[in-house]
Formats: structure tokens, sequence, C-alpha cells
């Protein structure tokens, strides 16, 4: 199975509960070899939360299921949870589960263990979450998430730590770049799906280097003076 979620913007939504996982999104891949293949690509996660896991996107796999989950040019802003204030992944039962974030922005989001990523993974079970190319206000990929044994964090070294987005209204909800923005021309093209022209204000999405976060800043054309008096 295939979900593909393109230019979509998750604001304000809250799981509510003890045991509640997923501010915004909730996947479970559970039948015996059974594949889901989940993509977000120029998306916005704001002000989300969770009483539980995963402020924002929470992935989960059992029952020697596959679950791949990619986060691809996707800004994160002031997301909350009890554990993994942002993405979380999950895995039990022999299954396999990885996330994959590329390209995306991490700004202001909290909880009160893990502000960034959470994983769990019932031994044998071993949940990757991979980062690459993304932007964060954190020191380095240490600050990203504390693991387990069988928990992995595979963090190289194509991000960007103690960044600044600079948004041009977060308050307001407005996550375009401003031109300062450390974001600008500094994520991966190789990263975007294949099509991918729009961002997610349907500009263009790639101008040389693709920049990181749901938008692109959009070039000002070079003006002429012919004439002045």
């Amino acid at each position: 199975m295939n979900i593909n979620i393109s230019a979509t913007r998750f604001t304000e939504n809250k799981s509510v509960g003890s045991g509640s996982v997923g501010g915004a999104t909730y996947s479970f891949v559970k039948s015996a070899g059974s594949t889901m293949n989940l993509s977000f690509v120029n998306c916005i996660f704001d002000s989300n939360a969770s009483n539980s896991s995963a402020g924002a996107v929470y992935s989960l796999t059992s029952n020697n299921s596959t679950g791949n989950t990619k986060i691809i040019n996707s800004t994160f802003y002031q997301n909350t949870a009890s554990v993994g204030g942002a993405v979380y992944q999950n895995e039990s039962t022999s299954s396999n589960g990885d996330t994959y974030v590329e390209n995306c922005i991490f700004w202001e989001n909290s909880a009160s263990f893990n502000d960034i990523f959470g994983m769990s993974g019932t031994d044998p079970s071993t949940p990757t979450i991979f980062v690459r190319n993304c932007l964060f206000e954190e020191d380095d990929c240490d600050d990203l998430a504390f693991t387990d044994s069988n928990e992995t964090l595979d963090c190289d070294n194509s991000s960007l730590f103690n960044a600044d987005p600079v948004f041009t209204n977060a308050g307001g909800g407005d996550f375009s770049l401003a031109a300062a923005s450390d974001a600008i021309n500094k994520g991966q093209n190789a990263y975007l799906p294949s099509g991918t022209v729009f961002d997610f204000a349907m500009n263009t999405r790639t101008i040389n280097t693709v920049d990181i976060g749901a938008f692109e800043l959009q070039s000002v054309l070079p003006v002429e003076l012919i004439h002045f008096t």
C-alpha cells in the first residue's frame, strides 16, 4: 500500500487521553507480511499535540509487517508531546519500521522527553529514524533523541544545527522563508520525489539547490535601469 500526502497543513490537532499517540497523524501496519509506504512532501505540521507520544507524526508496525515513512521538505513548528515532540517510530513483534526525514525544518518543538524524535521497539525489532539535510535549533545530533540499544537515530553530517529558518511570520502561520534564512539552498535535490515541481504554496519548488522546509524562496528577477532623469 502506498499513501502519498503533499502540500498539506496539519495544525492545532490533538490526541487526548493518557495513551494517545500522534497529534496530527497515526499510521499502523499490522497484517503479517504487509508493507505500507507513507510519504509527506511539502507539508506543514504546526501546533499539534499528544498527551503521550508524537506531537505530529506517529508510525507503528507490528506482527511481521513493514512500514516506511518518508517526510520530505516539510516544516515542524511548536508541536508538543510527552515523548517525541515531533516524530515517533514504534515497532513490535519482529516487524520492520523506518522513518526517513529529509530536507525538513524543526523549530520550537518540545516534549517532556525527546523534544524532536522518539522511538520504541520490542526486541528483536530495531526502529530507525534516518535524518538527512534538515535544519535544527539544537546543538547536534545527540540533542535530537536519546535512544536505547535497539533504537537507532541515523544522523549524518548533512544537517544544519544552531540554525535559524527565519520564517516570514510563524506566529501568524506564515512559514515561508525570509531572505536571511539559513535554510535557503541547503537541501538535497535528490530527496525530492520525481515530478515534484511545486512547494507548499504552489510556487516553483527547486531554484538551483532546493531549500529546506515546505517553502522555496522565490528569486527576484534583476532590474536593469535603462533611463533616469
